[in-house]
């Protein structure tokens, strides 16, 4: 340790170090001079023995100086003053080469920073490793009943739940504004120890209190901070905001999801995912043990034959890609992988433009190399030089890279996506992201230095000398010919790339999604509850609205639905369907959507059999349903579903539904998704509830004029 403090003391004292030196040199001579003196010699031949016993003073101090070096930290120094002042003397190859970098490093940087902050970033709550989401049956989600059940069985030690995020009305002066919201249990900011940057958080029993994100508080509160007391008419309801969540907030759901409030879960209908802590000392796996013991208690108290609790237990942390471990993982790492890759591409692309530059400027140096290696420079040493001035272009051009980053993520932090649900990114400046640039900085270093300085050292003074710099001059043609055809085979890659990209983009807008396009508008409106409490005034507000859009001069048809296809994530079910296709019934995945009279017609969804549904099919009637031909194909067979019945549900809970039509498959989702079964149902019958209204027009031109 000794030995390492003074190397220390050398490197960042080096002067005092040198003094102290000298110094002891000085005075062991002196002494020993004393002693010759002593012994009878006069000062000045005691003074010269002395000098000749100990030797070259000069050797002795640099020997001392050698051993106490940092050698190659100051060669490095050293090489790297002459390579600024090397590049100094050529600034425009220099601000090309570090512009080159800058340019492929900065965008290397920027997705990996998204890619970090989507795969591997950690929410805003207290240790988040011993926090998990617990899932029993398979679903994300529990009913709230099955959710009190679990948090009764104690098997971790706080369990919290969270509904999934859905829209409410802030109205504020005379104008209403659609929000996001996230309803919590009680004790959910006490579980996951979410904090709160002003105020406090929701407390037991507070129903009518919120919590505000940071960004509505910056931009629908001006950022006041007297806003703690003031009162959100939501949903015509008023709630007093008691605490505001901290800049950069994530969610525990992740990847950017942002609601914008937060309340308090009163109701005991609908469900909500589950939020598991285990206590210091616990242990996953024994609480994965716990909660396979409580699934099957939950079996028990909660009888179902199209679920088993028991069957399906997870607990899932919210660190990482281990969020995506149920099915979306492949998908979303094959995307970000996929970016990463065009981008390394073009960081190459990019190098080797650097690389050739710096080849083409050491053929102008021939002389230079050829005087310093007839005075004494090896090739090693020349080759360290080089390779100095490719890592201080590349360490200008990680640090330019940076700045760009820096600019491009603090942008996405703060744009509003195009997206259907509010999305807040969070990109920050961390460790990981610096490790990434230092290793692009050596790795672009290398890739655009190393080739170029083998090269230039390779060949010998007295060639140099002898005037044979066609011969070299050759040999790096040759290499830059290298090089180029290298940028041209990644180019070409990227190419590639950005054309299968492209013809996947062309093949989704020419696929037939099952319905028309190109003469379909839609809008949507969000009703308060108390101003239309009862489902018959909700569905009478429907009604008198289709009305008036019927009487629109341009609109052939208009109807109302629950979801739009490929704007809305369709109802996704599992049910039981009982026939003599399935006599001990068969789980059926389906998409499934409420929508109005009209609505086939509205969409141009050709109906292949029966009828579509007509105001006739409303609450007091005969409960009907149309389906698309791959569930009638599941449910029927080869069989004509018209007029029969289609039985769901529960084996002791079943319900029956009349199958009054069939429709053309249809894509729901997504427009690369595989046809899947889905089953229609009249608005009439089940809407109502619905305050989240959607209305769909088929024009008779362009939409754009109505």
């Amino acid at each position: 340790m000794s030995g390492l403090k003074a190397k220390l003391s050398h490197l960042f004292r080096r002067s005092r170090f040198d003094q102290a030196l000298d110094e002891e040199i000085r005075f062991h001579i002196e002494h020993r001079a004393q002693e010759l003196a002593a012994s009878g010699l006069d000062k000045e031949a005691a003074m010269a023995a002395a000098r000749r016993e100990f030797g070259s003073a000069a050797r002795l101090s640099e020997e001392a100086r050698e051993a106490w070096r940092w050698t190659w930290l100051e060669d490095l120094s050293r090489d790297l003053r002459h390579a600024a002042r090397s590049l100094r003397r050529d600034r425009a190859l220099a601000a090309v080469a570090i512009v080159s970098l800058a340019l492929g490093i900065g965008v290397n940087t920027t997705i990996f920073s998204v890619t970090s902050e989507m795969l591997f970033s950690k929410p805003s709550v207290r240790d988040p490793d011993t926090l998990f989401n617990v899932r029993v049956g398979g679903g994300s989600n529990r009913p709230i009943s099955q959710y009190e059940f679990l948090r009764d069985a104690k098997v971790f030690e706080g369990l919290a739940g969270a509904a999934p995020m859905q829209e409410i009305n802030w109205r504020t002066g005379d104008t209403s504004r659609r929000l996001f919201v996230t309803l919590v249990t009680e004790n959910y900011f006490e579980v996951t120890g979410t904090p709160i940057a002003l105020g406090r958080a929701l407390g037991a029993n507070e129903p009518n209190s919120v919590i505000v994100s940071h960004g509505f508080w910056q931009s629908r509160l001006s950022g006041k901070p007297n806003v703690l007391g003031q009162t959100l008419i939501l949903d015509g309801r008023p709630y007093t905001i008691v605490g505001v969540l901290p800049d950069g907030h994530r969610t525990l759901t992740g990847f950017g999801y942002a609601p914008d409030l937060y309340l308090q879960l009163t109701t005991r209908n609908g469900s909500v995912a589950l939020y598991g802590r285990i206590a210091s000392g616990d242990t996953r796996q024994a609480a994965q043990a716990r909660l396979q013991a409580a699934a099957a208690q939950l079996d028990q108290a909660f009888p179902d034959p199209a679920v088993k609790y028991a069957r399906e237990v997870s607990v899932i942390g919210l660190v990482g890609v281990e969020r995506l471990a149920d099915g979306f993982l492949p998908t979303v790492s094959a995307f970000f992988g996929l970016l990463m890759a065009v981008v390394v591409l073009l960081l190459l692309i990019a190098c080797a433009n650097v690389a050739s530059l710096l080849l083409a400027r050491a053929t102008a140096r021939v002389h230079e190399f050829a005087v310093r290696a007839s005075i004494g420079a090896g090739r090693g040493r020349l080759l360290r030089q080089l390779l100095a001035e490719s890592l201080l272009l590349s360490v200008a051009g990680t640090a330019a890279g940076l700045g760009l980053n820096f600019a491009l993520t603090r942008n996405l932090n703060n744009v509003t996506l195009p997206l259907p649900f509010p999305v807040k990114l969070s990109m920050q400046t961390d460790a990981r992201l610096l490790l990434y640039s230092a290793m692009l900085a050596i790795g672009s270093a290398l890739l655009a230095g190393l080739l170029p300085a083998l090269k230039s050292s390779k060949a010998s003074a007295a060639a140099l000398l002898k005037q044979e710099e066609h011969q070299v001059s050759g040999r790096r043609a040759g290499l830059r010919s290298l090089l180029v055809s290298a940028q041209l085979a990644v180019s070409v890659l990227v190419l590639i790339l950005a054309a299968l990209s492209l013809r996947n983009l062309v093949q989704s807008a020419t696929l037939d999604p099952g319905f028309d396009l190109q003469r379909t508008a839609w809008a949507q409106m969000r009703l308060v509850p108390e101003a239309k409490p009862a489902p018959e005034n909700v569905r009478a507000t429907v009604l008198t609205a289709l009305e008036r859009l019927r009487a629109t001069p341009g609109v052939e048809a208009a109807t109302t639905a629950f979801f739009v296809p490929l704007n809305d994530h369709f109802a996704f079910a599992v049910r039981t369907v009982w026939g003599d296709q399935s006599p001990d019934g068969r789980r059926v995945e389906h998409s499934w959507n409420a929508v109005g009279p009209d609505y086939f017609r509205t969409m141009s969804i050709g109906i292949v059999a029966g009828r579509e549904f007509t105001e006739a099919d409303r609450a007091g009637s005969q409960r009907v349903a149309i389906l698309n031909e791959a569930f009638a194909r599941i449910a029927f067979g080869s069989a004509n579903p018209v007029g029969q019945l289609l039985t769901l549900g529960r084996r002791d809970d079943r319900y029956s539904l009349l199958v009054v039509g069939v429709a053309r498959n249809a894509k729901y989702s997504t427009i690369g998704e595989k046809n899947r079964p889905a089953l229609y149902e009249p608005y009439l019958q089940v809407g109502g509830g619905r305050t989240m209204l959607h209305f769909l027009v088929r024009a008779a031109g362009s939409p754009d004029a109505l």
